[in-house]
C-alpha cells in the first residue's frame, strides 16, 4: 500500500492521503480522532489501513463514515453497524470484516487512476459469514463487480450504476428485499432468491432492463437463480425455429435463464416486454410465456397480461400453471399478431418489365 500524509500524484497513479487505524483510545470508536495517526477521522478521499494493534479494533456505529481504499490486514479486524460508504477498493487480508449488523455503500467512481476510470470490485471473502452484509447500496457510475458471491441478508439497493456479477451470485436472502431498480440501474448477470416470497429479478444487459418474477415458494430454503440476455437464443442453443404446440414464433433477441436451485416448489413465472428490447406486440392475448425444454420451445401458457400493446408496448405476460420445470425462458406467441423480432433469413430482388419483384424469408415462415 502506497500512501502519503497528503495526495499527490505520480505517474499514472493516483496517492492519497492515509490514515492509520492505532486505536491509542482504547474505546474502538471510529470516530475518535485520536484512534488515528494522523488525529482526523478519515475522509471519502484518505486510505484507510487497519493493522493488527493490542488496542481494541475498530467499529464503525452510529453514523456514516466514508473512505477511500480500504486494507484489513491479518489478524485485525473492522466491524460496521452503521453505514461505511467506500469509493475505492477494499483489500481485506484477515477475512474479519463483518457487516452483518450494518450497511455497506459502494459509492466511488471506480478505481482511479491516470489512465483511467475501472469498476469498484467486491472480493471473493470481503466479509464475514459467508460473504453476508445486512444491508448493500450500489451507487458508482462506473458499476461495480462482484469477485465471488455475496449474500444480501435486508436490503439490496441500486442507487447509481450496475451490479455486474460474472459467474458469481447476488443472493437475496430469506425475507430481504431490493430497490431503485430501472433502465438504468440493474443487476448484469445472476440473482439468486432464498425464501418464501414471490420476487422480482432486477435484471438487466447491455443497456436493457428486463426484470422476471416468480410467484412465492413454498419453504423459506427453496431458492431459484435467474440471469438475463439481450442477444437471439440461438446464440444459447435454444433454436428460435423448434416450436412446440401453440407457439406460432418466439423472440430472437433476448431470453432469460431461471432454475430452481433448492427445493421442490412449482412457481408461477412472470416475464417483463418492452417494445424498445422486445420488439412488435400488437395483441397481449396471443402472448406466451415460452420455456425451453432442451429440444424445442414450449407454450407455458398467458394466465394474464399487464401493460400496453402498439407503439408503447411496456408491460408483463404470467405463465398459465405453477410451473414445475425450469431453464431458459422467452416471450413467445400464438398467432403471428405479435410480430417480435424476426431474423431475415434471404432477400432477393428481380427486375420484371418496369416492375421490381422482392422476395424474402425471414426465420419464422
Amino acid at each position: 500500500i502506497l500512501c502519503l500524509n497528503a495526495g499527490v500524484t505520480i505517474v499514472n497513479t493516483i496517492v492519497n492521503a492515509c490514515d492509520t487505524w492505532t486505536g491509542l483510545s482504547n474505546n474502538g470508536i471510529w470516530t475518535t480522532a485520536t484512534n488515528w495517526s494522523r488525529g482526523s477521522v478519515p475522509i471519502a478521499s484518505e486510505e484507510v489501513l487497519i493493522p493488527n494493534v493490542t488496542t481494541l479494533k475498530p467499529v464503525v456505529s452510529s453514523t456514516t463514515s466514508s473512505l477511500f481504499n480500504l486494507t484489513i490486514y491479518t489478524g485485525s479486524a473492522l466491524t460496521v453497524t452503521s453505514t461505511l460508504q467506500i469509493s475505492g477498493f477494499i483489500n481485506n487480508l484477515g477475512n474479519a470484516f463483518d457487516a452483518t449488523g450494518g450497511t455497506i455503500t459502494m459509492n466511488g467512481v471506480g478505481t482511479r487512476t491516470k489512465l483511467g476510470i475501472d469498476p469498484q470490485i467486491i472480493p471473493a471473502s470481503t466479509f464475514t459469514n459467508s460473504n453476508t452484509v445486512q444491508n448493500l447500496i450500489i451507487s458508482n457510475p462506473a458499476n461495480v463487480l462482484l469477485g465471488g458471491n455475496i449474500n444480501v441478508s435486508n436490503l439490496f439497493t441500486l442507487s447509481n450504476g450496475l451490479l455486474r456479477t460474472g459467474i458469481n451470485n447476488l443472493i437475496i436472502a430469506n425475507n430481504a428485499t431490493i430497490a431503485g431498480a430501472s433502465t438504468i440501474r440493474y443487476v448484469d448477470g445472476n440473482v439468486r432468491k432464498v425464501g418464501n416470497q414471490a420476487f422480482t429479478f432486477p435484471l438487466g444487459n447491455l443497456g436493457k432492463y428486463a426484470p422476471i418474477t416468480i410467484s412465492a415458494p413454498l419453504n423459506i430454503t427453496d431458492h431459484f437463480t435467474a440471469s438475463y440476455t439481450f442477444a437471439n437464443p440461438n446464440t444459447g442453443g435454444f433454436l428460435t425455429t423448434n416450436l412446440g404446440s401453440g407457439l406460432n414464433r418466439v423472440s430472437q433477441r433476448e431470453y432469460w435463464i431461471l432454475n430452481r436451485t433448492n427445493g421442490l416448489s412449482n412457481v408461477a413465472v412472470t416475464l417483463s416486454f418492452d417494445i424498445s428490447r422486445s420488439g412488435s406486440i400488437s395483441v397481449l392475448s396471443d402472448l406466451r410465456v415460452a420455456r425451453w425444454n432442451s429440444t424445442q420451445w414450449v407454450d407455458e401458457g398467458n394466465a394474464a397480461t399487464t401493460g400496453n400493446a402498439g407503439n408503447n408496448a411496456s408491460g408483463t405476460v404470467r405463465s398459465l400453471p405453477a410451473l414445475a420445470d425450469f431453464g431458459p425462458f422467452t416471450l413467445g406467441s400464438s398467432t403471428a399478431s405479435n410480430a417480435l423480432p424476426l431474423s431475415l433469413l434471404a432477400f432477393s430482388g428481380q427486375q420484371k418489365n418496369n416492375n421490381v419483384a422482392l422476395a424474402w424469408q425471414t426465420s419464422n415462415e
